[in-house]
């Protein structure tokens, strides 16, 4: 009897008992067996879910990895638009400074070319290079680029921001609004008659039209000067001096500091002349020339012309 185990089961409401033995050996073997089934299924429970998580997490991954090849595809694409536009920039800067006085001959379109060249060949990675980090370096070389480029900025406008107060100086606008009557150079004079050397040019206007000074610069004499009537004589620096004559009335003396554009005199008949006009001359180390390309001068054609 003690080599078996009894399990007794009685019925609800019933007298009579069911007493069923089995041998020690296969209660044993039993009870082991529904140990190690529900080791089994409690590690195979514990399998699935960590294999939902897995699935889970591999469709998060997807989704993220998704998103994130649609960033680096559209930031690739934004730094192809940047790497056109700084190569745009470099040529536009060059060019620019290649119109500075004096720097003409330093940027040929050969150096231009180069400058672009380096610049692309600076943003290429070698092969197999994960994308992430092709942009990081890329954007590096951006930065850099960029940096380099804001000092040329700094540079360039810094110049030119020195020429334009040097244009400022130098005669680059009409004197009155008109036409030239008579050129720089031999003519028949209208009144002695003679073949003379015109020494500027002359503007008809209408009597009492403001006459301008075509440059910055000061008074050196405001007077009446023979042959050329009320005249104005202006001293600008740099070599230039400019004469405005036959004037009716003077607004300056001498000495004044003049602005660019501001009125000086009126146009007049004074002097050796038949009708209202300005006579209007142009000198430059006490050498009288042709006043014509100074009239509507901007910058890079005074640094192409007379710098």
């Amino acid at each position: 009897m003690h080599d078996q185990f009894s399990i007794t089961l009685i019925r609800p409401n019933q007298s009579r008992a069911v007493r069923v033995s089995i041998s020690k050996f296969w209660g044993y073997s039993l009870g082991i067996g529904a140990l190690v089934f529900s080791i089994l299924l409690i590690a195979l429970g514990i399998g699935v879910v960590q294999k939902w998580r897995s699935v889970q997490n591999y469709d998060a991954l997807k989704v993220k990895y998704e998103r994130q090849e649609q960033q680096v595809e559209t930031l690739s694409l934004q730094l192809e638009t940047l790497q056109s536009t700084v190569s745009s920039i470099i040529d536009t800067q060059s060019n620019l400074e290649n119109m500075l006085p004096n720097r003409r001959q330093s940027y040929s379109k050969k150096k231009i070319n180069y400058r672009i060249r380096a610049f692309n060949q600076d943003l290429q990675v070698p092969e197999g290079t994960p994308p992430i980090q092709t942009l990081e370096q890329q954007l590096g070389v951006l930065n850099t680029h960029i940096d380099r480029l804001v000092q040329h900025y700094v540079y360039v406008n810094a110049q030119f921001s020195n020429y334009q107060k040097r244009l400022d100086q130098i005669p680059s606008i009409w004197p009155v609004h008109g036409y030239i009557k008579s050129s720089f150079g031999f003519r028949s004079h209208p009144i002695l008659g003679k073949r003379m050397f015109h020494y500027g040019v002359d503007i008809p206007s209408w009597l009492g039209t403001p006459v301008r000074a075509t440059a910055n610069g000061r008074v050196i004499a405001a007077r009446y000067i023979k042959g050329l009537g009320l005249s104005v004589i202006l001293e600008h620096g740099y070599g230039y001096k400019t004469i405005y004559a036959h004037a009716s009335k003077l607004q300056v003396r001498a000495n004044d500091r003049v602005r660019k554009g501001q009125v000086i005199a009126n146009v007049g008949a004074t002097g050796l002349v038949t009708a209202p006009s300005l006579h209007y001359e142009v000198w430059r180390y006490r050498k009288r020339i042709d006043p014509k390309p100074f009239l509507n001068l901007e910058l890079f054609a005074a640094a192409t012309n007379v710098w």
